[in-house]
């Protein structure tokens, strides 16, 4: 389980969030952006989840531009970036559902630097 400081820092920056009975994280109820939390017992661990499964609301058509709004700015700020729409889109592209785990430690590491991409 992770610890209460992440916790707290999820809830500061997604303040539509809240955690189901089924230990879910639901950043987004309009838009079900969510992730199981069981398997997250660091912040890097709830930062992986969110590479994986919340930035496609970031930037996926369909979702309103308010919900967009809102989950491109809990993310920055969670992450401390400053991503934009595009990012949003090559993240995803790259890194959504889990698709490559090695390249999301490297954009991690790297301090999510766009440029990993592009190598």
């Amino acid at each position: 389980m992770i610890d209460n400081l992440t916790k707290n820092k999820l809830g500061q920056y997604f303040y539509k969030a809240f955690i189901n009975n089924q230990n879910e994280f639901i950043a987004n109820p309009k838009t079900n952006s969510f992730f199981r939390l069981e398997d997250c017992s660091t912040e890097r661990d709830v930062i992986i989840k969110i590479l994986h499964f919340v930035i496609r609301d970031c930037e996926k058509a369909g979702i309103h531009i308010s919900h967009k709004k809102y989950l491109s700015s809990a993310v920055n700020n969670f992450l401390d970036t400053n991503f934009s729409k595009e990012d949003f889109y090559n993240i995803y592209g790259y890194l959504g559902n889990g698709v490559n785990s090695d390249l999301t430690n490297k954009f991690i590491d790297s301090g999510f630097d766009m440029e990993i991409f592009k190598g």
